[in-house]
């Protein structure tokens, strides 16, 4: 009875079938007996005091095993059901049915005082199960490899992984079959069955299962998808597929869902992410992520690994951890069993690629090879070449042996002629000889197998370096964006980075009438590095008092961020009234924001614009003008590029109103260019409902 949950009773005998378990030497035995813990696990038996837990610990009759932070073991009877403890867990053992009494009631293996334990049977055999108490009233009867038992204060979640459990409590039971929670709360009967939350799926990003950690920097990258109603979740690392050598345990909000360990270990490492919803009911684990840490270690040489490549000498070794589970191809050649030594200065691979397994996918590194800086001196003195090389630190390269530098003397005839080398200190070496009847043009200096180093040329002057050339200059967004037509909405759309430009353009509107009214224009901007001036000009409308304009602008702009991603500039303009008719003057600060992606680029400009006289008889606007104005363009070819506009104002006078549209446009022409652009609006009281642009100009990038 010792090591078979069974009841013997007279008039009850077993069923047929049952399969039993014999030892092959009866010897006494402990209720229990603890088979791993991890730090901070204490165990103390009946009236005595706590101790740290060790494997093997024996567990007599009433022994209590506490975990505390970052504390984990696992608990075996002799029947060879098991419990394992999570953190901050606290457990009494009670022993198997026939260590305890012959009854017809088996009283439970241990009771859960606080925290998680998780119950499970080796195998599943007819009629065993594996029973736990719960503090305060109720019992867990676990027909199951994974029943998760967690209590905090009153209340306790058991949730079912395999097999089934029947849940107890308040003289009522359920029955939980696979895949289903129950919760109970102390003196009240069970809740029905429910299903757990699902399992997370994983996003595709994230580490590869094959991980290079050169000296000892693995790092193990994942992230998973959101499951609802979660309101945590909990990650689990371990070295077996099984879960039982757990390396970390961590339970995470809602909001992250990633996850990153650094400094990994070498060897075989498994990862599986659980959500927990807003009832404490832990949910169902997703698929388990492998994962193999490749232990490098440079044995010549120095190294960096980043995610997609291995930077190294080209004289460096690599001395790798053996593990059968793993395979290597260098290049395009076949996989084979992962070496114990990667020589680059021998082998000399471009590229690295690990597979786990014989299907599996692998991590494919680019090989990067870091050559060694060397100073090269060649002088020559009344026939008399002198040569001095001197490298600079390479750090656990011995020079002498492992690069092997030599000089060869380039000849005025062209021939090459070796120049003995001496070390002088291991990093500086010098060489010295007659100079050649044909003189010498340059002096190479190579390694062991030839490949250059550094060269200088000797006789003659050597050309001059040619000036480096500026940098291209980056345009953003199109030449010469279309100008709205009325004179409440015309502040000029702009980006931080534009090219040169002189054009002319005439637009046509729809109008605020039944007929058609057009305008003229005229645009000059320079940029000089980060400064910038601008002007323009608008002719009065052919028809339509309230579409006066007649005014011309000027000012200057700033651009005060240059970013790879990001432009930013500043720029204030001032507009002033051509005739009587024309609107009072304005002035309009913006700022614009943009970058470029070749082949396309965006934009953006945000402004206001403020009314500084009375209208009078002169053509209405607002006295305050808000506006944003976002945009793209794309070049289609080096002469041809289009662009789209959307233009958002707030009017401010004695209420406020918004008016806005959408501009398609075309430039085409290098230097000498044109252009063409339509905007459309759902509104007629600022310009009308259609307008198009003409533009021809001059411009220089």
């Amino acid at each position: 009875m010792r090591y078979n949950p069974i009841v013997c009773t007279p008039g009850a005998p077993l069923k047929p079938g049952m399969t039993l378990v014999l030892p092959a030497k009866v010897t006494p035995a402990p209720t229990a007996r603890i088979t791993s813990v991890h730090p901070d696990t204490r165990a103390r038996a009946a009236g005595a005091a706590w101790s740290p837990a060790f494997p093997g610990q024996p567990l007599p009759r009433n022994s209590n095993v506490n975990t505390r932070e970052e504390g984990r073991a696992s608990v075996q009877f002799p029947d060879r059901s098991r419990i394992y403890l999570a953190e901050h867990t606290l457990v009494v053992i009670f022993g198997t049915a026939s260590q305890t009494s012959v009854s017809k009631t088996v009283p439970p293996v241990a009771e859960v005082q606080s925290g998680e334990l998780a119950a499970g049977l080796s195998a599943l055999r007819p009629g065993a199960a594996a029973r736990v108490a719960v503090a305060g009233g109720g019992q867990v009867t676990a027909a199951s490899r994974d029943t998760v038992i967690r209590k905090k204060g009153p209340r306790t979640t058991v949730a079912v992984f395999d097999g089934s459990a029947a849940v107890a409590s308040a003289g009522k039971s359920v029955d939980v079959p696979k895949d289903f929670g129950s919760a109970i709360v102390e003196k009240q009967p069970p809740s029905p069955p429910r299903p757990l939350p699902p399992a997370p799926a994983w996003v595709a990003s994230g580490s590869p299962s094959v991980v290079l950690g050169a000296g000892g920097q693995g790092v193990l990258r994942a992230s998973w998808e959101a499951v609802p109603k979660a309101a945590a979740y909990r990650v689990e690392l371990a070295r077996d597929q099984r879960f039982e050598d757990l390396v970390l345990r961590e339970e995470t909000p809602a909001d992250v869902r990633s996850f990153r360990a650094e400094k990994v270990a070498s060897g075989d490492y498994w990862l599986r992410v659980r959500a927990i919803d807003d009832e404490d009911f832990l949910g169902l684990a997703s698929v388990a992520r492998a994962f193999s840490v490749v232990e490098g270690e440079f044995e010549r040489g120095e190294g960096a690994l980043e995610p997609d490549r291995l930077e190294v000498s080209p004289y460096g070794a690599l001395a790798l951890t053996p593990s059968p589970e793993l395979s290597l191809a260098v290049d395009d050649g076949p996989f084979g069993p992962l070496p114990k030594r990667i020589d680059f200065a021998a082998t000399k691979p471009r590229r690295l690629r690990f597979r786990r397994g014989q299907q599996g996918e692998g991590t494919e590194l680019r090989v990067v090879y870091l050559p060694p800086e060397v100073t090269l001196v060649a002088t020559t003195v009344e026939g008399r070449l002198s040569v001095q090389a001197t490298f600079e630190e390479v750090k656990g390269v011995d020079v002498a042996t492992a690069i092997s530098p030599r000089l060869v003397v380039v000849t005025g005839s062209g021939s090459h002629v070796p120049l003995a080398l001496a070390s002088e200190d291991g990093l500086a070496f010098v060489g010295d000889g007659p100079v050649p009847d044909d003189g010498v043009a340059a002096v190479e200096l190579v390694d062991g197998s030839g490949r250059p180093l550094a060269r200088q040329p000797i006789d003659g002057e050597a050309p001059p370096e040619a000036p480096a050339a500026p940098p291209p200059r980056i345009v953003i967004g199109p030449t010469a964006a279309l100008r709205l037509f009325s004179p409440r909405l015309d502040a000029l759309a702009w980006a931080p980075s534009y090219a040169d430009v002189a054009a002319i353009g005439a637009t046509l509107d729809s109008g605020q009438g039944d007929g058609l009214t057009g305008q003229g224009d005229a645009l000059a901007a320079v940029q000089l590095g980060d400064f910038g001036l601008v002007a323009e000009m608008r002719t009065r409308a052919a028809a339509g008092a309230d579409l006066a304009d007649s005014s011309a602008g000027i000012g200057g702009r700033y651009r005060f961020l240059t970013l790879p991603d990001l432009h930013v500039a500043l720029g204030l303009e001032i507009a002033f009234p051509l005739d009587a008719g024309s609107p009072p003057p304005r002035l309009t600060p913006s700022l614009a924001l943009g970058a470029r992606y070749e082949p396309w680029s965006w934009f953006a400009t945000l402004g206001g614009r403020l009314r500084l006289d009375e209208v009078g008889g002169r053509a209405p606007v607002d006295a305050g003008h808000v506006f944003a104005m976002l945009g793209g363009e794309l070049d289609i070819l080096p002469w041809l590029s289009t662009y789209a506009l959307i233009d958002n104002h707030v009017l401010i006078d004695r209420t406020a109103s918004y008016r806005g549209g959408l501009t398609l446009g075309i430039e085409a022409g290098e230097t000498i260019f044109g252009g063409i652009a339509g905007r459309v609006a759902p509104w007629r009281d600022a310009g009308g409902h259609v307008s198009g642009q003409l533009t021809f100009g001059v411009r220089s990038f």
